[in-house]
């Protein structure tokens, strides 16, 4: 986050919440690019401000000793260097690789998204890559160390590939407002599930329902 009061109320409502925050980024020179607040009446308000952070672009960014301590590690907006790095250190240290490439990074460097998916255990994309052909099928994205993927397509179609199921779900949102932060959700909801051992099949459609929350408002 940026060094602004979007920044500090968002730091301060995490901590309110009981969030580690000690793995979070505070840049002095730069502004919270999106802010998004949750009312109690379920309205969502997404602020966008002038300026933004920007993503682990170093090694020396990268927090090791969290790493390190964690059994899950999710690699979104950095780059792909930093990603493969930390996707291989944390693969070959038997944790549960998450990796969710925007679709700015999938364009700039597919080739290296591949290998960064390679070291994933669980590998979550738009179809839009797919689509343009710079990415492979799903089914070639599976392999020993990738256990699922996950294709957003649209606003509110999910589709999951493991080595034994191919299953599409839609979303069940109500009315669809703004998509922002749904696939958060829906991978956080998948991480949750993993960790208290739930099958892929099984856990799909539960991260799919919560997914249409913040679909819907």
């Amino acid at each position: 986050v940026g060094w602004d009061l979007e920044g500090f109320f968002v730091v301060n409502m995490l901590t309110r919440e009981g969030v580690d925050v000690s793995g979070l980024i505070v840049e002095k020179n730069k502004r919270t690019p999106i802010f998004i607040a949750l009312l109690s009446e379920g309205e969502r308000r997404t602020c966008v401000t002038v300026g933004e952070t920007s993503p682990l672009v170093g090694l020396g960014e990268v927090r090791w000793k969290l790493v390190e301590e964690s059994r899950c590690v999710c690699l979104g907006d950095v780059y792909v260097e930093v990603a493969k790095a930390v996707a291989s250190y944390s693969s070959d240290t038997d944790k549960f690789v998450v990796y969710r490439p925007t679709k700015p990074v999938v364009a700039k460097n597919p080739v290296g998204v591949v290998e960064v998916a390679k070291n994933s255990s669980l590998f979550v994309v738009s179809d839009w890559g797919i689509k343009k052909g710079i990415l492979p099928s799903p089914e070639k994205l599976l392999s020993r160390k990738t256990e699922a993927v996950i294709v957003i397509e649209g606003k509110t179609r999910v589709k999951l590939y493991t080595a034994h199921e191919r299953l599409t779900l839609d979303i069940p949102a109500k009315r669809c407002v703004d998509p922002t932060g749904s696939s958060d959700v829906l991978v956080a909801s998948l991480v949750r599930g993993w960790l208290e051992g739930v099958q892929w099949v099984d856990n799909i459609g539960e991260a799919v329902k919560l997914a249409a929350v913040p679909v819907s408002y």
